[in-house]
């Protein structure tokens, strides 16, 4: 695992990642570059945990990038999108990339942005992610939302035939 910094006013980019597969990068600080804090380009099954991208022009911009992971991944105030993911050409290029218990927020144009060109992106799931504000330049995109929560109950209601969550609905 790699413990990145990439803290600076003057920087295009914060870490690019070109061509390149299998990595992991965890601990990355990108915080006021010129692009993205996070570039990856044609590159696939990276593995990046425990980002914080604030103030960069992109928070991560993803150009035919294919089953990458990301987590707990906090990216604030970027003056574009806070995503922009690039796909197309069909699989492999823009599918199956994972965000999972992250934030995108305050960004100026749009938190995510899905273009397709001549192709698809397929399978971009956000697992417990949260987000202002999503665009869409396309016709073959598809977003994968879903949150998990943990539910506890009393002994007592183990007893029971289900359980009265706020007087709603009866799981």
């Amino acid at each position: 695992m790699n413990d990145v910094t990439a803290n600076s006013a003057t920087a295009y980019r914060g870490l690019r990642i070109y061509y390149s597969n299998n990595n992991t990068i965890t601990n990355l600080v990108a915080n006021s570059n010129d692009d993205q804090g996070i570039y990856l380009y044609q590159s696939s099954y990276n593995v990046i945990d425990h980002a914080k991208l604030s103030g960069n022009n992109q928070g991560i911009y993803m150009y035919y990038a294919a089953r990458n992971n990301f987590s707990n991944i906090n990216i604030i105030s970027s003056e574009g999108y806070g995503i922009y993911a690039h796909g197309g050409w069909g699989d492999p290029y823009g599918n199956n990339n994972r965000f999972s218990d992250s934030v995108i927020t305050g960004s100026g144009t749009s938190d995510v942005y899905l273009y397709e060109s001549s192709g698809q992106i397929y399978n971009l799931t956000m697992l417990n992610t949260t987000y202002g504000s999503i665009d869409f330049n396309g016709d073959e995109i598809v977003l994968l939302r879903k949150y998990y929560c943990l539910l506890y109950t009393s002994d007592a209601a183990d007893e029971l035939d289900g359980v009265d969550l706020g007087g709603r609905r009866i799981i």
